[in-house]
């Protein structure tokens, strides 16, 4: 039974996750990012009952797929309604990271806190209102952790089924899933000294989710084919291994910092929240020298990885000339500002450093450990797992997202007894809070408001013009949706043509000028933080 105090966290999570939503007023009939190629799918399943999987897909997809159907059938098909599905186990996330954490700690106010954490950050806003498989996957992710974590605890074997069904769900989004479901095996069979009963529960679940992936995968060879950029992450995984310009170790340093500096900026907020003490205050001050002293000798600030996250703000900006041609055609986020996230970030790390010597410390004697806490080692064994297959594979900055209420999970843990919930503590995290809120709703906002202008633009061309998207480069979200082949040679000279199955483009939406092109139309979209207002603009070639 829920107690009144969860009960008026959660409200407070939901009606805040509503007002967002409808200040950023995600509307809109067009794709984002990269989820034209899920939309395509989603699309032909509803419309034509035909079940394929576009070749730019990298991952099984297919339980996703199931829950935009569920909102299709209810609803019909709109690029909106597909956006809904994720926005709701956006809320199911933010939830889930409450009950990670409340289940681990005890701590009703650290897991609101981490419930906010998760509800404002960037990468989680801007990719909850779109059809991406990253918040669906962490959503399913951080169901199965909760469910399995409660099963461990003697909540009863209702929750380990749940917790397989989930995970199970979460593999069939992104293989990755299958991480959750080997740490959880892993940390029964130990529990319970190797008895039988742990071996065959451990090696059950196991197969359930193994087995589910790959009749799965074999379904899909069999009726749609093998896409062309299926397990893609596993071929990153290989070259890296075997790059000799680009040596592993070195790889790995860059990538480690980077994930240091993203995921201390990250949970920030829980920073204000404790009081490391003297002991292990030389950690967190040699974490953060060293991380800064990185940045500095290899002058590298935020944002260190690509995609959501980028010079201009938050959200892809993917048209030619600021993706290809990086033009001046935006306004840039000014680097002294980047340089105070970089150092917030580091400031952050900080704590994760500590936290993570007293989980060394405490996990020094496994055995023992894993009968006391379970779900510790439970989490700490996904962890590894997760982050040394990211790190291995390179990374974009939105796959850090299912780590987030783990890591927070994670710090009140080890770091209990230096909680302090005095009004000053929680003001300032509140403060930090309100200033993350206040960037993500904003850039959020605002990249919708120019993607609405971008399709506003394309419309003009296709519906009124009545030219052939071959005629248009609108960005890889118009051509890739419209003419996706899987022939197209991506390795041709981009100087001379987009990568995005452009077939000619003598027509150009983009930002601002290009060289080469005239300024046919504009249409002006207004910002909600930062400049004022801007333009996209339809060019044609001159020949």
């Amino acid at each position: 039974m829920m107690k009144q105090s969860a009960r008026n966290y959660f409200l407070i999570l939901i009606l805040l996750w509503i007002l967002i939503e409808i200040i950023i007023r995600p509307l809109g009939e067009f794709p984002l990012n990269d989820d034209w190629s899920y939309t395509r799918s989603l699309e032909n399943l509803y419309r034509l009952h035909s079940f394929s999987i576009c070749g730019f897909t990298s991952m099984p997809l297919i339980a996703q797929l199931g829950w935009g159907m569920l909102f299709c059938r209810l609803f019909g098909f709109s690029f909106f309604i597909v956006r809904l599905s994720t926005i709701v186990l956006g809320l199911v996330g933010v939830l889930c990271s409450y009950g990670i954490v409340k289940e681990l700690t005890g701590n009703n106010r650290l897991a609101f806190f981490t419930g906010l954490i998760v509800l404002v950050n960037p990468l989680y806003l801007n990719l909850a209102n779109s059809f991406m498989t990253d918040v669906p996957f962490a959503a399913a992710l951080w169901l199965s952790v909760y469910c399995l974590l409660k099963g461990m605890r003697g909540a009863g074997r209702r929750y380990i089924l749940w917790g397989v069904f989930f995970c199970i769900c979460a593999t069939l989004i992104r293989q990755l899933g299958l991480l959750v479901i080997v740490s959880w095996a892993l940390v029964v069979v130990v529990k319970d000294s190797w008895s039988r009963k742990s071996l065959l529960m451990a090696a059950g679940g196991v197969a359930a989710v193994v087995v589910s992936y790959l009749v799965y995968n074999s379904l899909l060879y069999h009726y749609s084919g093998r896409p062309l950029l299926y397990d893609e992450g596993f071929n990153h995984i290989r070259m890296n291994f075997t790059n000799k310009e680009y040596p592993l170790p070195f790889f790995l340093t860059k990538q480690v910092f980077g994930v240091l500096v993203y995921s201390g900026l990250f949970i920030l907020p829980l920073l204000f929240l404790f009081r490391v003490s003297r002991r292990m205050l030389v950690w967190y001050a040699l974490t953060v020298l060293v991380v800064l002293g990185y940045c500095v000798g290899t002058k590298k600030v935020m944002p260190f990885f690509g995609n959501i996250i980028n010079p201009a703000g938050v959200g892809v900006t993917d048209l030619r000339d600021t993706m290809i041609l990086h033009l001046p055609n935006t306004p840039l986020i000014a680097h002294s500002v980047w340089v105070l996230v970089t150092v917030a970030g580091a400031i952050g790390a900080g704590l994760l450093a500590v936290a993570g010597v007293q989980a060394i410390r405490y996990l020094r004697r496994l055995t023992a450990t894993v009968k006391a806490e379970p779900g510790v080692v439970f989490l700490v064994a996904f962890l590894v797992l997760y982050l040394g297959v990211m790190l291995v594979g390179g990374t974009f900055d939105r796959y850090l997202l299912p780590m987030l209420p783990l890591l927070c999970a994670l710090v009140g843990m080890r770091l209990a007894p230096a909680i302090s919930f005095r009004p000053l503590s929680i003001g300032i995290a509140l403060t930090v809070l309100v200033v993350f809120a206040v960037v993500s709703v904003g850039e959020t906002y605002n990249y919708f408001s120019w993607n609405r202008a971008r399709w506003e633009a394309l419309h003009y061309l296709t519906d009124e013009q009545h030219l052939p998207p071959t005629k248009i480069d609108g960005g890889p979200a118009f051509n890739g949706y419209y003419l996706f082949d899987d022939t197209y040679d991506w390795q041709e000279d981009p100087a001379r043509k987009s990568w995005w199955w452009v077939k000619d483009d003598e027509w150009l939406v983009s930002f601002g000028p290009v060289a080469g092109y005239r300024v046919v139309k504009e249409y002006p979209y207004r910002r909600w933080m930062g400049a004022a207002s801007g333009t996209i603009c339809i060019l044609q070639r001159i020949n």
